[in-house]
């Protein structure tokens, strides 16, 4: 059993598996344990893996059994790393038409050394809205007609494996300016590029949307602290389950993408603007060097957020000399712009660990999109600047792959 926080989906312990060479586990009858002959038509297993390391080629075949007779079975790529979920339903891996039979035993197979984390394994009466992936891709013979246009949730792994056409020679530059204009009307449509927060009037409609957008980012700011930290400071919990996970007290990516991660991303986005810093810096200088302690606080405040931690490291970047120049408010702020954008990629860390990453189901992906979509792909458009370097290359190429997958885009 592992106890450790990152291998433990819900509770307080897992299962770790960790297998020298080829190997079976295999939960066998007991006075507890059944799955009937009407379970068959429309239940299913569910279960969340954990692995902290890539398994190129290797598998874990899952088998229904009565006695000697296979009733069923699918296979998992082991090729991930994190957690993955893990939802089929007995009719789409069945191994012929059911007859009267009921599963008397289940094979967890690994095909080579490996070591696996179970959490969460669960035999269901009633399975559905379950989404085929790279983990478990559709399962031939029965389960590759319940994957067709109809089922719309049902496409993210249809569209993955079809082919690209042969990209162009030479490029249009037409469609290069219309992508940029696109580009540009996008971050107007978030802040009117040529205006920064501190020349917004009282008042007025950015005003106004401005001290909204503050409400969230305070409240972003507080949830993130009431996250789970491990001793490095990185996100490891609590666990994350897609949207069709209907337990009462199970935390969902939804609210991590809405509330969290969006909000930060767009205060990273406005704060770290050139003009948003040199104006903020200019007008809270004489603040700065104030000799009243609650006009400081204030100008504290306005440049670092209704957040006291937040306040608490921007007043720690500042020299203790004093008075203060323009330009060391403005490198104060840039290195407070660090820790926001690190507070942001331990956010885009934690959800892949999580499962929310490229080629991942999270067990049903069923409205999934409604919930996650916005947040997560609006943060890397608010983050293109900074994962567009040589050293953030890796980085952003996974999280490219992930937003097609998500978005039912061919790689």
């Amino acid at each position: 059993m592992s106890t450790d926080q990152k291998t433990v989906k819900k509770g307080q312990k897992s299962l770790k598996w960790q297998a020298v060479n080829a190997s079976t586990l295999k939960l066998k009858p007991a006075s507890t344990f059944t799955i009937p002959n009407n379970w068959l038509l429309r239940g299913g297993i569910k279960v969340w893996l954990y692995k902290e390391e890539l398994s190129p080629g290797k598998t874990l075949a899952v088998r229904f059994k009565h006695v000697i007779t296979l009733i069923g079975s699918f296979q998992v790529n082991l090729n991930f790393n994190g957690w993955r979920g893990i939802w089929v339903k007995f009719n789409e891996c069945k191994s012929q038409q059911w007859t009267g039979l009921t599963v008397k035993e289940v094979e967890f197979a690994l095909s080579d050394a490996d070591t696996i984390y179970f959490d969460l394994l669960e035999f269901k009466s009633s399975v559905g809205k379950q989404t085929r992936d790279k983990v478990v891709p559709p399962i031939s013979p029965f389960g590759l007609e319940l994957y067709d246009a109809s089922n719309t949730w049902q496409r993210t792994y249809y569209w993955s494996q079809q082919s690209i056409p042969t990209p162009p020679s030479t490029i249009d530059e037409r469609k290069k300016e219309s992508l940029e204009l696109i580009e540009k009307r996008l971050k107007n449509w978030y802040c009117d590029e040529t205006k920064t927060t501190p020349s917004f009037t009282d008042g007025s409609n950015l005003k106004r949307r401005w001290n909204s957008l503050l409400r969230s980012i305070k409240n972003a700011h507080s949830q993130y602290e009431q996250l789970t930290l491990d001793d490095e400071s990185k996100v490891v919990g609590p666990p994350l389950f897609c949207r069709d996970c209907r337990g009462s007290n199970e935390q969902k990516f939804g609210f991590i993408m809405e509330k969290i991660l969006l909000p930060l991303a767009l205060e990273y986005h406005l704060r770290s603007r050139t003009n948003e810093i040199a104006d903020t810096a200019d007008t809270q200088l004489d603040n700065l060097n104030s000799a009243d302690q609650d006009t400081k606080t204030n100008a504290y405040k306005a440049i670092a957020g209704e957040n006291t931690n937040m306040q608490n490291l921007f007043r720690s970047y500042l020299p203790t000399s004093t008075p203060l120049n323009a330009d060391q408010v403005k490198a104060a702020i840039n290195t407070l712009n660090l820790d926001r954008l690190n507070k942001i990629n331990n956010l885009l860390d934690y959800v892949k660990q999580q499962g929310f990453a490229d080629g991942s189901g999270l067990g049903s992906l069923d409205h999934e999109m409604n919930k996650d979509g916005a947040g997560f792909m609006h943060t890397l458009f608010l983050l293109s600047d900074s994962l567009n370097s040589s050293s953030n290359k890796s980085r952003l190429l996974d999280l490219i792959s992930t937003a097609k997958w998500y978005n039912d885009f061919t790689p």
